[in-house]
């Protein structure tokens, strides 16, 4: 390949507004595009680098390093290749989704890649308060096949427990879809009779029953355009499936009280958390309707699957609920993962956001939350009371002994052990009554509450 024809395609490479890099077969980055050195490498040159460098800070190839390699792939294949990556950029670490391209010369030989860098806007390698946040094996794997079918007009099936953000994986599918600029619309399939699912989903005319004093539109008329999800569809009632399934089959839908066929614009996204294939089998969902759904499955991975993503997860859920306990005490700072994972049980993300006591023992040796309740004062002055009448009455000195070796082993546990042995539940009984009296007695601590 001449250098004439190099320079033609840098040319043409430098006029695109996605990023790109041509690369040889060494991994040697030959050139790149103005908008590459924009948004990866902050417009320092890297011509001469190897790629591996400037996108992982590797000293040795992706595939090398335990990741897969587009252009190894490519190369041995010979045909493009697409995988998801985490690269660094001026913003830190980024999901990018990369996609490299052989170029052959006159002779059909491959003399050069391009890689494509496309940034994943739907998703977040560090802590954020909205949106999918995660950058562990499983989370990448789901990830991968979302961006795979965004840009189709698939159905897709989002199958996984309840908690895991279904709903923010179909926002992420409808968002990185040409139907972005579309409405989103989610329905909550689960408790709809009969007739609330007609009316909520097709829409009424006037005059259709009593009290329908206007045309009501139906949601999947609001969806025209944009994109239609049906949470928890496995608890639709078989009456309602067959309904649902004409829509699908036919692509039309009729409003409550209407005569005329409407055509229906959407794309369809369903969830569950339900094994629909074993109630396919027990005839409670109907086979066809699941085949209809479950074009393009895609598993959401519980917390349980995702381990590395905890302290992403639990960070900024553990820093709104400063302002929710009681009170709070600064330590060191930060979530440790050993810690979250007692808290975060699989697929219980809703139950670490609504528990005040369980986000208090999160916030790790870092933030600790104690709360108040007058019965803690009970409990003090009643071994307290002890020692006085010990002395008052002269007893034995296993009276008196007794009550200053509990208290001991109470300003010795409400130091700095006092919230592992809480949290970790090495004392499960003891350690909570431990944490409820030293409140009242004057110990030396790391920190103190104001």
């Amino acid at each position: 390949m001449t250098s004439h024809f190099l320079s033609e395609l840098l040319s043409f490479l430098d006029g695109l507004p996605e990023p790109r890099i041509v690369m040889n077969a060494d991994y040697r980055i030959v050139a790149a595009n103005a908008a590459y050195l924009r948004e990866f490498s902050g417009g320092k040159p890297i011509a001469g680098r190897m790629c591996y460098e400037v996108s992982h800070h590797f000293d040795v190839p992706c595939d090398q390093a335990g990741e897969s390699c587009p252009l190894r792939q490519s190369m041995e294949s010979g045909t493009p290749q697409r995988v998801l990556h985490l690269h660094h950029t001026p913003r830190g670490e980024e999901h990018v989704d990369v996609e490299t391209t052989p170029i052959r010369d006159d002779q059909g030989q491959i003399v050069y890649f391009v890689e494509t860098m496309r940034i994943v806007r739907q998703a977040s390698s560090r802590p954020a308060a909205q949106g999918l946040v995660g950058r562990s094996p499983a989370f990448i794997g789901m990830l991968e096949k979302v961006l795979r079918v965004a840009n189709s007009n698939a159905a897709v099936l989002l199958l996984g427990e309840t908690g895991t953000g279904k709903e923010l994986v179909a926002h992420a599918i409808h968002e990185a879809s040409a139907r972005e600029e579309g409405p989103f619309v989610a329905v909550d399939c689960a408790g709809m009779t009969e007739t609330l699912f007609e009316s909520e989903l097709f829409g009424y005319e006037k005059g259709a029953f009593t009290g329908a004093n206007q045309r009501k539109t139906g949601l999947v008329e609001a969806a025209s355009g944009g994109t239609l999800f049906l949470d928890e569809i496995g608890e639709l009632p078989i009456t309602l499936q067959v309904k649902l399934l004409r829509l699908l089959e036919t692509g039309t839908y009729r409003r409550v009280g209407g005569l005329d066929w409407l055509p229906a614009d959407f794309r369809l996204i369903c969830a569950t958390h339900r094994d629909l294939r074993a109630m396919v089998q027990a005839e409670t969902f109907r086979r066809d309707l699941y085949f209809r759904i479950n074009t393009f499955p895609i598993h959401t991975p519980a917390l349980h699957e995702r381990a590395a993503d905890l302290r992403e997860l639990s960070a900024p859920i553990a820093a709104a609920s400063i302002a929710q306990v009681h009170k709070a005490v600064l330590i060191e700072g930060g979530v440790r993962k050993d810690v979250a994972v007692k808290i975060l049980r699989p697929g219980i993300k809703a139950r670490f956001r609504a528990d005040p006591d369980s986000r208090g023992k999160v916030l790790d040796s870092g933030i600790w939350a104690w709360s108040r309740h007058p019965n803690y004062f009970g409990d003090f002055l009643m071994w307290w009371g002890f020692f006085v009448l010990g002395i008052a009455a002269g007893g034995p000195w296993w009276t008196i002994l007794g009550p200053l070796a509990m208290s001991a082993l109470l300003i010795h546990y409400s130091g700095a052990g006092l919230m592992e042995d809480t949290i970790k539940d090495r004392r499960p009984g003891y350690a909570d009554y431990v944490r409820r009296t030293s409140l009242f007695i004057p110990w030396p601590p790391r920190a103190r509450a104001d």
